[in-house]
């Protein structure tokens, strides 16, 4: 696996490849549980540490998932994650209704 860095003072390293989590989640739906973590396993094992993740992928799923699957370690990854909209009624518009959704799906990945 190659690596960028990212920052002067920071020094983020980022693999050049980022494992989408789209499908990771608890139900039949998507991947399961069990696939979920043997996909994880074999990307970190390949030496990646960048995933992209969404609030809406799997109705929120597959951000709890992964967290689950970063644990302790959480900080040896790079989680990308997007405001893709929301599945809710009653949506909050603007920039309040994209600060919360950004901050709940921080909480879903346990950051």
């Amino acid at each position: 696996m190659r690596y960028k860095t990212f920052g002067r003072k920071i020094g983020l390293r980022v693999s050049e490849y980022a494992l989408g989590t789209a499908n990771f989640s608890t139900s039949d739906a998507g991947a399961g549980l069990e696939a979920s973590h043997q996909i994880f396993e074999a990307f970190v094992t390949a030496g990646g540490t960048t995933f992209d993740s969404s609030n809406i992928y799997q109705d929120g799923q597959a951000e709890t998932v992964l967290g689950g699957l970063l644990g302790r370690d959480r900080d040896d990854f790079v989680v990308i994650t997007k405001y893709s909209g929301t599945r809710q009624e009653r949506p909050r518009p603007g920039t309040t209704g994209t600060i919360l959704q950004i901050d709940g799906g921080a909480r879903f990945v346990q950051l």
